[in-house]
């Protein structure tokens, strides 16, 4: 529920970027092994 929550504020700030990388990061499971401040990192890369 968070995740939805999260995506939708995301969308709502223009930041596409990230929402296409939090969706690509859920989708793959190698990277749930990765700490936060690195799935962050991607994240903000993204955009």
């Amino acid at each position: 529920m968070w995740t939805e929550q999260t995506l939708e504020h995301l969308q709502q700030m223009r930041l596409h970027g990230m929402v296409q990388a939090l969706l690509t990061q859920q989708e793959q499971p190698d990277s749930a092994s990765l700490f936060f401040e690195g799935r962050l990192a991607l994240l903000v890369d993204a955009e």
